[in-house]
């Protein structure tokens, strides 16, 4: 855009699907890591270049490690 105007958002993408070492997980059970989105509404250019609107987009936010049953 000419006037360089830019928006910011923070996110955190998971690096692992492991959660290995977090903490002690029981016998018959396993841990995995799963990524975790929010929505965020942003201004967005169209495909023009001309038009300025607001849009959702999924930002990934967050990694959550779930405790899981093998059986």
């Amino acid at each position: 855009m000419a006037d360089n105007m830019t928006q910011l958002v923070r996110a955190e993408i998971c690096a692992s699907t492991e959660c290995n070492g977090l903490c002690t997980i029981p016998l018959g059970y396993s841990s995995r890591c799963e990524q975790k989105y929010i929505q965020k509404r942003l201004v967005a250019l169209e495909t023009s270049g001309q038009t300025l609107y607001t849009d959702l987009f999924w930002i990934p936010s967050c990694c959550q490690c779930t405790i899981v049953n093998n059986n």
